[in-house]
């Protein structure tokens, strides 16, 4: 996150104490739940991160799980499958070269502020992508042009072959431009601090209250063009909690109807519980803990290979995971396109570490490395006591501190940035190769937002992406791509986590629920209902 934008975030709320304090009694909040008899339509849910802004621009995992909910796309993805399907944009057309795509937009669409959607819109949203250079900005790089032809047709033109690019567009969700212009100011031209509190789409449910760290409430926005027929929720309250064991409570009285966070460790009580269930999916994020290249001993491959030895994966898909898992072999998940299943898996060995770190001159390892995690999540806990135990068998010690997300993306952009260690969830935007390994591999994404935890770079594997991005025949690609993963996997700039299925827990009035996995953690509450309610 960037940092003013958090320092603002906080100072509102400081000053919002401050009043509170020195000023008459504040009326209570717009946030306070409603009466119970509004509670049978109205979805309760429980996560452990806040979204700290509505601004769908930052792709980060506790903005989309919103986006979704406020916000439209030109195109999306079916409900739990990978199809494209129309959304904002009924229909379009690629060009014969891949490299112009023309959009004919719905009529009719309204946004939040009563505004109708054009191509004015989309154009603006593209534009101001680009400007603030976050986000999506990575993969709309190769956007050359963008032209409103009619107030419903949008031509955008490429500057090379793009494979994903139509994935991409899924999570290219539409502002108003009119919205961001009435609330923007001379020192804030794209309305983001605005957008910390307010959301400006034309999705389902409009935010109508948000407290920060605390929740935020949305409710149906009754001129959606996708219209209300058939089974859906009246309003949804957002609540961050951040402890597992609190949502598990609150999950089993009745108090929420969806925990979006159970730790592996409160996975068997829910799943006995006969009020509650477990929906599990097979998901395409990846924990990874990233090496940083440029620090030494880690410029050795031969040290990151120990490094990696020390992992005893198996244990930590049983004790992390529940056994809800299974382990990676190389930088690129099975469930894939194009995924090189000749990879050999790296052996959890510490005899076998120990004499490569004495290869490498380190025969007692005598060093120590710096690392920073997220403690809110259980699973890179385990980790870093497992992993850290392990090390310390080879004379290695590990510094581990906590931090919170934005923690971990300021020190991954930050060059200088003293860890040697770093864990981070990938959360890939689209199924192709290009989307999932170019903007973690290529070294032109060196610091940018957190895609390049390991500061790695290899002039042939940069050469082998830059030649399967101009390639159109599949199967040249599928070799190019392959070829990366096996030089990427011998180079060893991260220890491969474990491929997770992702898994929520609900009450069991809870209906409709399915899981789509390039946009994690996202909650598709459109099509969900709550069925018995009480």
């Amino acid at each position: 996150m960037n940092r003013k934008y958090f320092a603002l975030a906080s100072l509102l709320v400081i000053v919002a104490l401050v009043l509170a304090a020195c000023g008459p009694t504040p009326e209570p909040l717009a946030t306070e739940p409603p009466a119970q008899s509004e509670m049978a339509n109205t979805l309760v849910v429980a996560e452990n991160e806040h979204p700290f802004t509505f601004d769908p621009m930052v792709g980060w995992s506790e903005i989309v799980r919103i986006s979704v909910i406020a916000y439209d796309s030109l195109v999306q993805y079916k409900v739990g499958t990978s199809e494209i399907i129309p959304w904002l944009a009924k229909e379009w057309e690629i060009s014969d070269d891949g490299l112009t795509y023309t959009f004919k937009l719905r009529e009719g669409v309204k946004f939040h502020d009563g505004t109708d959607l054009t191509a004015s819109d989309v154009k603006f949203t593209i534009d101001r992508i680009q400007d603030i250079n976050e986000g999506i900005a990575a993969q709309l790089a190769t956007v050359d042009s963008v032209e409103a032809v009619d107030d419903y047709t949008v031509v955008i033109k490429l500057t090379r072959l793009t494979g994903p690019f139509m994935e991409y567009m899924t999570q290219l969700f539409i502002l108003s431009e009119d919205g961001v212009k009435a609330n923007a100011t001379d020192d804030d031209p794209w309305a983001r601090n605005y957008l910390i509190e307010h959301d400006l789409g034309s999705g389902p449910y409009m935010l109508t209250a948000s407290v920060l760290e605390q929740q935020s409430v949305f409710e149906k926005f009754d001129d959606y063009w996708q219209g209300w027929e058939g089974k859906h929720v009246d309003k949804i309250i957002w609540l961050y909690v951040k402890e597992s064991a609190t949502q598990r409570l609150m999950l089993e009285s009745g108090e929420i109807d969806i925990a979006q966070d159970p730790s592996w460790d409160d996975l068997a009580a829910l799943e006995a519980n006969p009020d509650t269930q477990l929906l599990a999916t097979p998901c395409t994020d990846g924990m990874n803990a990233w090496l940083r290249t440029i620090h030494e001993p880690l410029d050795d491959a031969r040290v990151r290979k120990a490094l990696t030895m020390a992992f005893d994966c198996e244990a930590h898909v049983e004790a992390a995971l529940g056994g809800h898992g299974k382990c990676a072999v190389g930088p690129y998940g099975s469930t894939f396109p194009w995924y090189n299943d000749e990879l050999e898996p790296t052996p959890f060995d510490l005899e076998g570490a120990k004499a490569l770190l004495a290869e490498a001159g380190y025969p007692d390892g005598g060093f120590t490395l710096k690392m920073y995690y997220q403690c809110v999540h259980d699973e890179e806990v385990r980790f870093v006591e497992m992993w850290g135990a392990n090390l310390a068998q080879l004379g290695i010690t590990l510094d581990a501190e906590c931090t919170d997300y934005m923690g971990v993306v300021d020190m991954i952009v930050d060059e200088t940035s003293d860890y040697d260690v770093t864990i981070d969830n990938r959360f890939p935007n689209a199924i192709d190769p290009e989307a999932v390994l170019e903007v973690v591999y290529h070294s032109k994404n060196l610091g940018i937002d957190d895609h390049q935890g390991g500061w790695y770079t290899n002039p042939e594997v940069d050469a082998l992406f830059d030649q399967g991005a101009a390639e159109t025949d599949p199967a040249e690609r599928e070799k190019i791509y392959k070829q990366i993963q096996e030089i990427v996997n011998d180079d060893n700039p991260a220890i491969w986590a474990p491929e997770r299925e992702y898994i929520i827990a609900a009450r069991n009035w809870v209906k409709g629920y399915k899981f789509t996995g390039i946009h994690y953690q996202a909650l598709w509450v459109y099509d969900i209902w709550l069925e018995g309610k009480p």
